[in-house]
């Protein structure tokens, strides 16, 4: 059996996340990044239920389906900041 190049694998999958934006976004799906010296070391993705992919239902709640920090940010609260501009523009009950 033959292996799949790795770069075809990686280009499948961006298909893939590409397909999931352009669906997501639209039903008001965020993914916010934070960058230092054009370094993305942050991020964070979250949005409503129906655009959470996820089999979450309900109102006036928010799916948050990633945070990630870079090891170098580690410990400069890049995380509580994401997560606090979150929930001050959502203004409603979130689930992690």
């Amino acid at each position: 059996m033959k292996k799949e190049a790795p770069l075809k694998r990686l280009v499948m999958r961006l298909r893939g996340c590409v397909a999931y934006l352009n669906y997501a976004v639209p039903k008001g799906y965020h993914m916010k990044i934070l960058f230092r010296c054009k370094d993305p070391i942050s991020m964070i993705e979250y949005g409503p239920p129906e655009a959470s992919g996820l089999p979450v239902k309900g109102k006036g709640i928010i799916v948050r389906s990633c945070i990630w920090a870079h090891r170098k940010a580690h410990g400069n609260s890049c995380g509580k900041l994401l997560i606090a501009d979150m929930v001050d523009g959502e203004k409603c009950h979130w689930i992690c």
